[in-house]
């Protein structure tokens, strides 16, 4: 494993010697790598997955949390640049689930401004960013208590006092990264040139799908929206179908791809 930049590691899921490129993985508020396990195994081995390792998630949940979504972006762009120099292959691209998709899309930001870019962005149950949902949402999870989207997030509810592994484990990890919504402001800029796929849960209390179809904004070309059935957590029951649509728009992007 490489050493981290600003405590942000890339761990890697796969290591397939007829790989074609790699998956870079973000997950969603609270999670780390393991989050992308079944994806290791779902996707083809011509995909060698890579997970976004953050400090104070997952694992990791003994060291202090990073709170800023740009800078993590910054850091993160910077890992995948110098990952694809020193593997001789800059054929990549990016998926996040829920927060992990609004950190993606900053970084492929992040990367256009080093000059450099993935082939596809996917994001997954991920408003599109310049409705600003998140803070909105990270409003409301500070007024109104956790319980209402531990329920949505299908995450264990607070009853008596919290199991302090719980707390250090699941509820810290998931105020950091409402923190770290509420924080982050959008910032207009040109839409990214390269294909967004959206995928989403119909009945999502968290992402309407207007805001889904929103995501033209971010790109230069029209984003291929995909709905599921289910909720926030649709890819629990959906995962086979969802890692057979995005392998067909990596293959698709990766064929395209100028560099």
């Amino acid at each position: 494993m490489k050493p981290a930049v600003g405590a942000i590691q890339l761990t890697a899921l796969t290591s397939h010697p007829e790989a074609r490129g790699r998956l870079y993985c973000f997950p969603p508020a609270a999670s780390g790598p393991e989050y992308f396990a079944s994806w290791s195994t779902g996707l083809p081995a011509m995909i060698d997955v890579v997970a976004v390792d953050l400090p104070g998630r997952g694992r990791r949940t003994d060291e202090p949390a990073l709170l800023g979504i740009r800078q993590m972006a910054g850091w993160i762009a910077s890992l995948i640049t110098a990952d694809a120099r020193d593997r001789g292959d800059e054929l990549y691209a990016l998926a996040g689930h829920s927060f992990g998709g609004l950190l993606a899309f900053e970084t492929a930001r992040a990367l256009r401004e080093l000059g450099a870019g993935p082939a596809l962005l996917m994001v997954s149950a991920t408003p599109a960013p310049w409705l600003e949902l998140p803070r909105h949402h990270a409003v409301g999870s500070l007024t109104s208590g956790i319980a209402p989207l531990l329920t949505i997030l299908d995450l264990p509810p607070i009853s008596g006092a919290p199991d302090p592994q719980l707390v250090q484990g699941l509820y810290l990890p998931l105020l950091a990264d409402t923190i770290a919504s509420l924080q982050h402001v959008y910032r207009d800029e040109p839409p990214l040139a390269l294909p967004i796929s959206v995928f989403g849960g119909s009945d999502d209390p968290l992402v309407p799908l207007d805001s889904l179809d929103a995501w033209g904004k971010h790109t230069t070309l029209a984003p291929a929206v995909r709905v599921f059935a289910g909720d926030h957590q649709y890819l629990t029951a959906n995962l086979p179908e969802v890692l057979r649509a995005l392998t067909a728009d990596l293959l698709a992007a990766w064929r395209n791809w100028k560099g």
